[in-house]
């Protein structure tokens, strides 16, 4: 049995195989691909529809991937000697506060959006982040890489929300698992996203459903300030 599966949801299999079926750091792994050329079916989903044909017996690291998502390393060594009851990805957002003085009675609070794991990004080599050493604790995960172990995923606690098709669905999860007490954490990985991501108005509306899901002000997320 694989130790590791990788789950993608593809309306583009010249990108697809370039970035996954072909990869030579995943040829060992079982790749589950949901085809989205005919029926676009959320991605939420797809990914709900592969959690439900998990079994007791089980037990492997599971990556949601993006189909333009590119591994320049084999991700399983990275992962073996994980906490198997937290998220990780290769990117995310914390909002660190910082105390500042500016009289002797009063202190201000200032948050400031910071990106933890280094990723290149495009086709030109763009760095995007900042490298990380440990697995540090972030707020969101970018949904470009998701991981978690299936004895969590069996647990069935956790489950993708549905009302999210393709924007937010990984903040969501994130936003879930905290409630839960499941941390969400960085792996540094070598690896090359090649999507900018998608902004607009279905991006807008994902997220003032997931702001009033949570009651929160904003979202603290790699795509959406």
């Amino acid at each position: 049995m694989s130790d590791l599966k990788i789950v993608s949801v593809v309306n583009d299999f010249e990108i697809f195989n370039r970035c996954i079926a072909n990869n030579e750091y995943l040829k060992n792994f079982e790749i589950v691909c949901y085809d989205n050329t005919v029926e676009n079916i959320g991605i939420s989903k797809r990914y709900n529809a592969f959690i439900d044909t998990l079994d007791v017996k089980d037990d492997f690291w599971v990556v949601f991937l993006h189909q333009d998502f590119i591994f320049n390393e084999n991700p399983l060594p990275l992962l073996q000697n994980l906490d198997k009851n937290c998220l990780y990805g290769a990117v995310g957002l914390i909002k660190p506060l910082f105390y500042m003085r500016f009289k002797p009675k009063f202190i201000f609070k200032i948050a400031r959006r910071c990106t933890l794991g280094q990723i290149f990004e495009g086709e030109n080599g763009r760095i995007v982040g900042n490298r990380v050493s440990g697995n540090p604790i972030v707020n969101t995960i970018d949904c470009c890489c998701l991981i978690m172990h299936s004895s969590l995923l069996r647990k069935g606690k956790l489950r993708f929300d549905e009302n999210l098709c393709f924007h937010m669905y990984v903040e969501d999860m994130c936003y879930a698992a905290k409630q839960q007490g499941i941390l969400s954490k960085i792996v540094q990985f070598d690896c090359r996203h090649l999507s900018h991501g998608n902004m607009g108005e279905e991006l807008d509306k994902s997220a003032d459903y997931v702001k009033s899901k949570y009651n929160i002000r904003e979202i603290n997320s790699t795509c959406y300030k």
